[in-house]
């Protein structure tokens, strides 16, 4: 399926849960950058220009513990400075070195948020 026009933040969830085999714990990596222009029909669009859909990581969400009970975590991206920093209610944010350190087995959300044709983040663009 394809759609017509990139959503300025898209949302990606993990269900890291099953029925037989319970909580599942395996390392999904997803780009800090990916290009979802593939998924944009052009011919849909009111003239017909490629309309491009390059998304960046800007948060990752984890969930610690069982099915049934657990802490959530999350690490978010500071789009001036790049840098990342994990939120925990149980400590003081912390800074993250590198967005290969955010990515764990943990994770259930990812928020990507669509690049500007400049390739800052496009919220508050009119999309």
């Amino acid at each position: 399926p394809k759609f017509i026009r990139p959503v300025p933040v898209l949302l990606l969830q993990l269900d890291r849960n099953t029925e037989t085999v319970g909580k599942v714990r395996t390392l999904v990596s997803v780009p800090e950058s990916v290009d979802l222009s593939h998924f944009i029909d052009p011919t849909d669009d009111m003239n017909g220009a490629h309309i491009p859909a390059i998304y960046q990581v800007t948060a990752v969400i984890n969930h610690h513990g069982e099915d049934e009970a657990g802490h959530f975590t999350a690490v978010t991206k500071d789009l001036v400075s790049g840098l990342w920093t994990k939120y925990n209610d149980d400590n003081e944010p912390t800074t993250v070195p590198t967005y290969g350190r955010v990515i764990k087995e943990t994770a259930c959300f990812f928020v990507l948020e669509r690049k500007a044709k400049n390739g800052a983040s496009s919220k508050g663009e009119r999309v």
